[in-house]
């Protein structure tokens, strides 16, 4: 019925005929529908509450808009009211997780193809199929090669922790303090906020534990107070600006802002629910004590000071979130949300689907091992899959003769330059191999904008090394690696059908400092990479110096050289970059050498633009 009255008025509102000044009884009456049945069937709201503007018949077209904000705006927009809490959890966090659905569909994909494996296996392909396939914005690409911050926060978010005594985790003091502890002192643990609240001053008596730290703060870098403020003095009514601890616990000082605090919330209401509010809201010293009397229950105690509690304060519309909540967890998310946030986007998407435009995401078997190293033990299943990273690029296929040939006569004047460059430094390498003299390794960085053929050199680079130093017998074994070909990302691996820096290395992720191999592992990549000569590194712009400083240990740890003799191992290194400009060249070059230590200094440096 509704939807029938709907599309009598819309057919009407469709017609080429009507006049840009006609009104709603005009059109209602073309249509044969009376006002009031009109009125109802709009607030027969199909995806929930929603609101319907008066416009004329003339602005059809046009969006919901506040005329302030357009102008400061000057671009398109299409205002939504939120009606209730629930939509308003569900459009923001709609919007935020928007562009991660397509991740989850891979990752139920992996799951599956991995559904035999060991759970650490399987974990391991779901993290790298994660790090190596999640799409991301250029802003978001830029801030994180810039390690620049991703979110700030003008408030601070502190938690209470209001479990028992007996339930509650606690920090132990370090162990050079310990030490110098009496060996009768049982006081090793540090202090929480729960245990500075009890010995705050006799003038503070009335502050509940939720206001007290979300107004007290030790650390100095959140505090709005003077150094020399004095302690415990109360200024127009309000809350010191420092206060001193009871039992020598030391000095608080007041935040800038209040903090947001967040707690634990017992989904049932019953005792652990009432104590927690009662630890939250109501002054108290001693808890064993203070939060009940011997007769009452912790409900019963709370419905006696609620009235003096002060938790509004604190839990603003924490109803209405909670029944948003138990909305969710009843219906779960609403089907209609996506295309009312972007419609846009969700049109071209559907129109991709029916036309099977959408982007295939196959899993390759590099990719599902690239960029992770979870695990420290080296297991016999994950020492097979290390021999097979190494193995993948050892049975690599090669060119023919004929392809080889048809290549070098397609290289222009600069890239033959640099082929004969390096032809020459792999003979020279292959002589000081056969006569045991030392050998002094290229470190060349090779740059070009794109389409001047830099895969091209690359591929040339790769098969003349291996060619040359295979053709070796006694120095190299047919499962040996004179070259390898890396990337620092797994799509930039992908193209020049490499491997990731991280992967060929065994590199950890996140971590700030460098982590050596246990014995059993190094062995297994030292088998493999110990007659390594020549480390190929695309896009190497995108590497942090301190990723170079890592790779550079950990060729030292397989070539058994230490950091005073030489750089990299005495491997040589081919950095391949988009072009950039000759003081760009000098910005990144300085940088590699200020951030890098001593022995790092990248010394017979050559660059070279195709």
């Amino acid at each position: 019925m509704q939807k029938a009255i709907l599309t009598k008025v819309w057919e009407v509102i469709d017609r080429p005929d009507l006049p840009e000044d006609s009104d709603l009884l005009q059109l209602l009456q073309l249509a044969g529908v009376p006002l009031q049945l009109y009125v109802n069937a709009l607030k027969l709201a199909r995806t929930g509450k929603h609101v319907v503007l008066k416009r004329q018949y003339g602005e059809r077209w046009i969006n919901n808009y506040n005329p302030a904000i357009l102008k400061a705006w000057r671009g398109n927009m299409d205002l939504q009211f939120i009606t209730d809490p629930y939509s308003c959890i569900v459009y923001i966090t709609s919007y935020m997780l928007k562009s991660e659905r397509a991740m989850s569909e891979l990752l139920r994909k992996v799951a599956k193809e991995s559904s035999h494996d060991e759970v650490r296996e399987q974990l391991r392909k779901l993290g790298s199929a994660f790090l190596n396939h999640r799409e991301i914005s250029a802003q978001e690409a830029a801030y994180r090669l810039l390690s620049l911050p991703l979110k700030q926060a003008t408030l601070t978010i502190t938690f209470i922790n209001t479990t028992p005594k007996e339930k509650r985790v606690s920090m132990m003091k370090p162990l050079s303090v310990i030490l110098e502890m009496a060996s009768d002192d049982e006081d090793v643990f540090c202090l929480n906020m729960v245990d500075r609240y009890s010995a705050r001053p006799q003038h503070l008596e009335n502050l509940c534990l939720a206001e007290f730290v979300a107004n007290y703060t030790n650390d100095r870098k959140d505090s709005g107070a003077e150094e020399n403020a004095n302690p415990n003095i109360l200024e127009d009514g309000h809350l010191p600006e420092k206060i001193t601890l009871q039992k020598d616990m030391g000095t608080m000082h007041k935040r800038r802002h209040e903090a947001v605090i967040r707690f634990y919330k017992d989904k049932e209401h019953g005792e652990v629910f009432y104590r927690n509010l009662l630890m939250l809201y109501y002054p108290w010293r001693n808890e064993d004590r203070d939060l009940r009397s011997d007769q009452l229950s912790f409900q019963e105690s709370y419905n006696v000071v609620q009235d003096t509690a002060n938790r509004k304060k604190y839990t603003k519309n924490a109803d209405a979130v909670d029944q948003a909540m138990q909305h969710f967890e009843q219906n779960g998310p609403p089907e209609h949300v996506w295309d009312r946030i972007a419609p846009g986007v969700e049109l071209e998407q559907a129109n991709q689907a029916d036309e099977r435009l959408q982007e295939e995401r196959a899993m390759h078997d590099e990719d599902l091992s690239a960029n992770v190293d979870l695990d420290p033990e080296l297991s016999t299943q994950e020492r097979s899959e290390l021999h097979a990273r190494y193995d993948s690029e050892v049975n690599k296929n090669t060119m023919t003769k004929d392809e080889y040939t048809k290549m070098m006569r397609s290289l222009n004047t600069k890239q033959k330059s640099f082929i004969m460059y390096h032809r020459k430094w792999c003979t020279d390498m292959v002589l000081a191999l056969k006569t045991g003299k030392p050998f002094e390794p290229y470190r060349v960085f090779l740059s070009g904008p794109g389409g001047v053929g830099k895969s091209h050199v690359i591929k040339l680079v790769h098969y003349e090394t291996a060619h040359l130093f295979r053709c070796l017998p006694g120095l190299f074994e047919p499962d040996d690696l004179p070259v390898i070909l890396t990337a620092f990302t797994g799509t930039a691996a992908f193209n020049i059908d490499g491997m990731t820096l991280h992967s060929a290395f065994s590199l950890p992720i996140g971590k700030k400092q460098y982590c050596p191999l246990n014995n059993e592992k190094l062995n297994t990549i030292r088998s493999r990479l110990g007659k390594l000569r020549l480390l190929i590194i695309d896009e190497v712009s995108m590497v942090r110096a301190d990723t170079l400083y890592y790779i550079h240990r950990r060729l030292e740890d397989i070539m058994k050289t230490s950091q005073n003799d030489t750089c990299f191992g005495g491997i040589g290194i081919l950095g391949i970059c988009f072009s950039c400009n000759q003081s760009a060249r000098h910005m990144y070059s300085t940088f590699l050498q200020t951030h890098m230590l001593n022995s790092m200094a990248l010394s017979g440096r050559k660059i070279s633009s195709l």
